[in-house]
């Protein structure tokens, strides 16, 4: 991937072709809710934060964005909105 540069896009942000929101929410409030509903029987609450936080980069939240990697790649290459399916490279040219 010799020439090439990350793209910018904001996985938490909204699709710029069809202004489909792509935060998932929080990660950490997603946990919390399972403990509530008999998940996590054995984690207290700082204990599943302190795995959120160590197991999950910033902002610890998700993403709704379609991750795809193309047959024979070992990597992502683009995303994809669930919403009207625009495709957006991972990396770009220099």
């Amino acid at each position: 991937m010799t020439g090439k540069t990350r793209s910018k896009l904001d996985h938490y942000g909204k699709c710029p072709v069809c202004n489909c929101n792509w935060d998932g929410g929080s990660i950490l409030d997603t946990f919390l809710e399972q403990k509530k509903k008999g998940h996590w029987t054995k984690e207290t609450e700082d204990d599943i934060k302190r795995y959120v936080h160590s197991s999950y980069a910033a902002p610890y939240r998700w993403s709704n964005l379609i991750a795809i990697e193309k047959q024979g790649d070992d990597y992502i290459s683009s995303h994809m909105c669930p919403e009207c399916e625009c495709e957006f490279p991972l990396f770009t040219e220099e």
